[in-house]
């Protein structure tokens, strides 16, 4: 017997299209916070705000997007960006870009940084600035799934009850 699950057909990822929506998304969220900034008088001449930009993973192609989405809000907004990598060990070169930042735009799974380099974000995030934390669920891709169950997945301790597929 065919599961639904197995009769959908695959449908490939529209990069482009995700963009879109992700820019749109993210571009809403600046506007906010660009609203929520208090000017200091009218006279004064006004920074641009400046816009940290972090990859820290290597499984979502962040390292391809996130400079992307830089050179979008530099061209059509106006903002000073500033893009920061991953290594391919556990560090990101030029933390020290977070002590002038107005807001971080963060994109990191599965990374333990050194004690200096997340005292650098502990300090950011102390000082009330807005960060915008990117990440992705895969918690279901490690379930057994069955005909009639799901097992060996326990949901965190917030959600309950456990997941069910029913047969159809």
């Amino acid at each position: 017997m065919q599961s639904e699950l197995d009769s959908r057909s695959f449908r490939s990822y529209d990069s482009v299209k995700a963009m879109k929506k992700f820019s749109l998304s993210l571009a809403g969220c600046l506007t906010i916070f660009l609203l929520a900034i208090e000017p200091h008088s009218i006279a004064a001449p006004t920074a641009k705000p400046t816009i940290v930009l972090i990859s820290g993973e290597f499984e979502y192609k962040s390292a391809e997007t996130l400079p992307v989405f830089k050179h979008y809000l530099e061209t059509n907004y106006g903002f000073n960006c500033v893009y920061l990598e991953r290594t391919k060990g556990e560090d990101i070169p030029g933390l020290d870009a977070l002590a002038r930042a107005d807001l971080v735009v963060l994109f990191v799974r599965r990374m333990t940084l050194p004690e200096e380099q997340l005292g650098r974000i502990k300090n950011y995030l102390d000082s009330g600035k807005p960060l915008i934390g990117l990440r992705t669920v895969a918690t279901c891709s490690e379930a057994t799934i069955t005909t009639t169950t799901v097992t060996n997945w326990s949901p965190p301790s917030e959600l309950s009850p456990k997941p069910r597929i029913t047969p159809s």
